[in-house]
């Protein structure tokens, strides 16, 4: 039978204690990773939208008999032609020149490589029967740091220029942690992340090196 498939956000979860805790101390005592069952708080216009729609969904299952599932995503990369997202920003300008140009340098994110992600996509396309009505994270539950993702991949690139953080227009409400697993998603459908961040990030500056010369 068809279904609808959502394409949500880890922001829904917006607001959480750990957030506050890094946002004071730069830092976390204990990692934690939000999952299915963890309360949302969502603290910008896009994540209360996003919200929004889930619990819509969960409307017309009631109310009209909807068949639907629903990703919390993590941060993506691997992007082969947008350098709008952070990890294309940052191999991009640095390819291009001696001063890479950025905004927080502090809050944690967990990234996933493009073709994890459209393998869980599949995962969840092709087991309809078993995800019906249902919302996922799907981590990997590895929280970095956006200044150790900079120093990392200029590490990468051999590249000694100038990181100017704090450059973009402040962001009201920032959340400063998010971070998830994948172990409902796992159980259910078979799916995990395969691709480490480290092999990830190689692969997406080989194919940025390739276009821009």
């Amino acid at each position: 039978m068809p279904y609808f498939v959502f394409a949500s956000t880890m922001e829904v979860y917006g607001w959480q204690p750990i957030s506050d805790e890094v946002e004071v101390t730069g830092t976390y005592v204990n990692s934690v990773a939000f999952d299915e069952n963890t309360i949302p708080h969502p603290n910008a216009p896009y994540a209360v939208a996003k919200y929004g729609c889930e619990k819509y969904l969960e409307y017309a299952e009631r109310a009209y008999g909807l068949n639907w599932a629903s990703f919390r995503q993590t941060n993506a990369y691997g992007r082969k032609d947008n350098d709008f997202f952070v990890t294309e920003q940052i191999i991009s300008q640095m390819l291009k020149g001696d001063t890479c140009n950025l905004g927080y340098s502090e809050p944690y994110r967990n990234f996933i490589y493009i073709e994890d992600l459209l393998d869980a996509w599949m995962a969840v396309i092709t087991n309809g029967d078993k995800v019906k009505g249902n919302i996922f994270t799907i981590g990997p539950d590895d929280p970095r740091k956006i200044r150790h993702c900079a120093e990392y991949i200029a590490e990468k690139l051999d590249w000694n220029g100038q990181i100017n953080w704090d450059t973009k227009d402040p962001r009201h409400g920032e959340i400063w942690w998010l971070n998830s697993n994948h172990n409902k998603i796992t159980e259910v459908t078979g799916w995990a992340p395969k691709i480490t961040y480290e092999e990830g990030i190689d692969r997406t500056i080989h194919h940025w090196k390739q276009i821009i010369k």
